[in-house]
């Protein structure tokens, strides 16, 4: 199974533009918009609540500028991410390798890849002994791979470990 090289985000605070220092909390939220899925972040003193259509936040802190370690964003805010792109029409690229990508994390269990009687190649997942169920193979040419990189990696990735936010029941796959 292909590993995922994910840029880093900018660190600037949406609401003032302004470059966030290193040392310096901010909240990080992923709402669901028209275009789809956006990532904003926060100085903490430009943060009251979570913007509408926000299905997570969380908090971090800018990194010294040596380190270099990516985290995830906390697990119920990439499974509420995966559940949006699973199901939404015309996202079946990005659906693929966030699947991958919950494989890779142990959120998902790859158990098998299947061909269809239409020719369609499937891959068959199991959500912990919750349900087993189908998600395309899609085939990626390596400038769209690295386009869906590029947007997970400013949308669900920071450079220091994060205390998630209130984001209400878990969702189900």
């Amino acid at each position: 199974m292909p590993e995922f090289d994910f840029k880093r985000s900018s660190k600037r605070c949406s609401a003032t533009e302004r470059t966030l220092a290193p040392g310096e909390e901010y909240v990080s939220a992923l709402l669901e918009t028209d275009d789809g899925m956006q990532r904003l972040d926060f100085g903490l003193d430009h943060w009251n609540e979570p913007p509408d259509h926000c299905i997570g936040w969380w908090r971090a802190k800018v990194p010294d500028a040596t380190e270099g370690k990516v985290y995830w964003a906390p697990d119920e805010v990439l499974r509420a991410f995966y559940q949006n792109v699973r199901t939404a029409p015309g996202h079946e690229d990005i659906a693929y390798v966030m699947t991958l990508l919950m494989v890779q994390k142990r959120l998902l269990k790859l158990e098998e890849f299947i061909d269809t009687d239409d020719g369609q190649r499937m891959a068959v997942l199991d959500r912990h002994e919750k349900e087993t169920f189908e998600v395309p193979v899609v085939d990626l040419a390596p400038d769209r791979l690295a386009e869906i990189q590029d947007e997970l990696g400013e949308k669900l990735f920071t450079d220091q470990p994060m205390e998630l936010g209130d984001t209400g029941d878990e969702p189900d796959e």
